[in-house]
């Protein structure tokens, strides 16, 4: 299970300091706060419906942070947050935090969503639970993945071309080499 601690040693604290990031996280649907990202996910899984892990694991970091402060803003109904998690395209003015230290802001949710459990690293295909958001992750992933391809064949290409270069720059050079004039000072 995942585990995000924070470590503050009693006794050190400066009065300039900010309090740990990690300190409690809040519901994306009602009043209760957590202690720990496990706890909420639990809650919002059991009492909401909503596996908040797969759908916001299944959005770039940005998309996350702005689908969670947007249903914090709007205070949308578990099934209004999983429609809007696939419709997307929110502005950018949601990147500002709707709650001040809002943990849950401060999850990379992709990273949360692939990993899973410890000792249960599965692929995007074998998640438990998997929605429709996961398939739109997968398709993401795919395209992604098809992308770095395209780039790849690219740079392969390029360097088939700047290997023929190199290769006729030597011969070119030995060429020069072997046949002209004889260097030296000369003299009369």
């Amino acid at each position: 299970m995942l585990q995000i601690e924070c470590s503050s040693s009693e006794g050190e604290y400066d009065e300039g300091e900010e309090e740990p990031i990690f300190s409690e996280f809040s519901c994306l649907f009602c009043e209760s706060i957590f202690p720990t990202l496990p706890a909420l996910t639990s809650h919002s899984s059991s009492l909401h419906g909503v596996d908040i892990t797969n759908i916001l694991g299944s959005l770039s970091f940005y998309d996350a942070v702005k689908l969670i402060n947007y249903t914090r803003e709007r205070r949308l109904s578990p099934e209004e947050f999983q429609v809007q998690s696939e419709v997307g395209d929110l502005e950018d003015s949601y990147m500002k935090p709707t709650l001040p230290n809002d943990s849950l802001l401060m999850v990379d949710f992709e990273d949360v969503y692939q990993v899973g459990p410890p000792g249960e690293d599965k692929g995007l295909e074998e998640k438990k639970g998997v929605t429709n958001c996961g398939t739109k992750g997968k398709e993401r992933v795919a395209k992604q993945e098809s992308k770095l391809q395209s780039k790849i064949d690219e740079l392969e290409g390029r360097l088939r071309e700047m290997t023929v270069m190199y290769m006729g720059l030597l011969e070119a050079g030995a060429g020069a080499g072997t046949g002209g004039n004889g260097g030296g000072a000369g003299g009369g």
